[in-house]
């Protein structure tokens, strides 16, 4: 019964790793299907777009996590499908809106700070120094690294 159980529990990341994938990939078809129509501007193309825009979803899923009463830690994410460097750009993103001091989440309501974190990610965009913004605001691991 208790093999069992385990077995369960690892099916059910399994699909909530490959749903978030699905719907990450889904969200970048969107995205390229609507670039061709030229709707973006040419400077959110290409690399520093698809990091900011990685690190606006995935600092969503962490504040998500934070929000439903789990601590997301490295090892949390990387089980939903979020590697070590995309955990430490959302966690810069997260720190660039004022939504996380250091490592301690900030006290407000979800809805806030998801409205937060979709503002300074429309105001970093338009940027030009935007991932050397966050850079500064990532963990020393990581803003080294990249």
């Amino acid at each position: 019964m208790n093999n069992t159980s385990v077995l369960l529990e690892e099916a059910g990341l399994t699909v909530a790793t490959l749903q978030n994938q699905l719907a990450q990939l889904r969200s970048e078809n969107r995205y390229l299907r609507s670039k061709t129509a030229g709707k973006y501007d040419l400077r959110h193309l290409g690399r520093t777009g698809r990091i900011l825009r990685r690190a606006l979803d995935d600092a969503t899923a962490i504040l998500a996590l934070q929000a439903s009463g789990y601590k997301p830690t490295r090892t949390l994410c990387l089980g939903i499908g979020i590697s070590e460097r995309r955990f430490f750009w959302g966690i810069g993103l997260l720190r660039y809106a004022r939504i996380m001091e250091g490592n301690e989440f900030e006290d407000m309501d979800f809805n806030m700070a998801e409205s937060r974190l979709h503002d300074q990610y429309k105001r970093l965009k338009t940027l030009p120094d935007a991932l050397e913004i966050l850079r500064m605001r990532m963990p020393k691991k990581m803003a080294k690294a990249e």
